[in-house]
């Protein structure tokens, strides 16, 4: 499931694909290759994990001219970046009544009206340690409350499920990770491939590899997926330190 091309493919107006990337402290100088990178996909809906507000400018006008006429942002808050939706269709931001992670700047709940379905961004924080429990709190707490409808929680968790994900014994909340998908929610990788072992992020100071950006979609939303996948061109090549996920409804 890697390679720019490879989840590309002839879709029906029925049909919608979602693309989720952390593109590293907003692109910087990369950031030409990342919308090359987007527009190969093909995708209907962006996510955008380390997105920067101002600098990212140049960044959503590229994928403008393509077609992403809506945009969504969420405010630096305590870091240099936020998160982003971009889509061809129409866009509403939502309210998590979570005050801790609409104050986060990591995190946006938007709906896409014309594809039935809301989307839930996730960066989880890593430091302090007790920061991320609390925000991964507040995710399962969304779960519990979003579990019969169509929601898809999607991005950058840091974290994963135990060592199939990789080493993660001692790296992220494991726990609250499992809990959103005990709440009623599926990891959509899983479902369409078993335990097959594919990582996202090499962390630079160990070496060590983790699947840690996933898409967990509610029971209601499952049945809707036709299939998901990592890009890995995009993290070998440079664009960014990790790789894309795409998700097919």
């Amino acid at each position: 499931m890697s390679g720019f091309g490879r989840s590309i493919r002839r879709r029906s107006a029925a049909e919608v694909k979602l693309l989720s990337w952390n593109i590293r402290q907003g692109g910087g100088p990369r950031r030409h290759r990342i919308a090359e990178c987007i527009r190969a996909h093909d995708a209907d809906v962006v996510a955008l994990i380390e997105f920067v507000p101002g600098t990212g400018g140049e960044l959503t006008r590229a994928l403008r001219d393509k077609g992403f006429g809506h945009e969504i942002q969420g405010v630096r808050r305590g870091f240099d970046y936020t998160v982003c939706v971009l889509s061809k269709t129409r866009l509403a931001r939502r309210d998590s009544g979570i005050p801790l992670l609409e104050d986060s700047g990591l995190w946006l709940e938007v709906g896409i009206p014309d594809h039935d379905f809301t989307l839930g961004v996730v960066h989880a924080p890593t430091s302090p340690r007790a920061r991320m429990r609390e925000f991964l709190g507040g995710v399962v707490a969304v779960a519990e409350a979003r579990k019969d409808d169509a929601f898809l929680f999607v991005g950058d968790f840091n974290t994963g499920a135990g060592q199939i994900d990789g080493p993660l014994k001692n790296f992220g909340d494991v726990d609250r990770f499992l809990a959103v998908q005990a709440a009623g929610f599926h990891d959509a990788w899983r479902h369409v491939h078993g335990d097959l072992v594919e990582h996202t992020y090499t962390f630079p100071r160990t070496g060590k590899s983790y699947r840690i950006d996933h898409a967990l979609a509610s029971r209601s939303l499952l049945g809707r997926v036709r299939g998901c996948g990592y890009s890995h061109e995009e993290r070998t090549c440079g664009a960014s330190d990790h790789s894309a996920l795409w998700v097919e409804f």
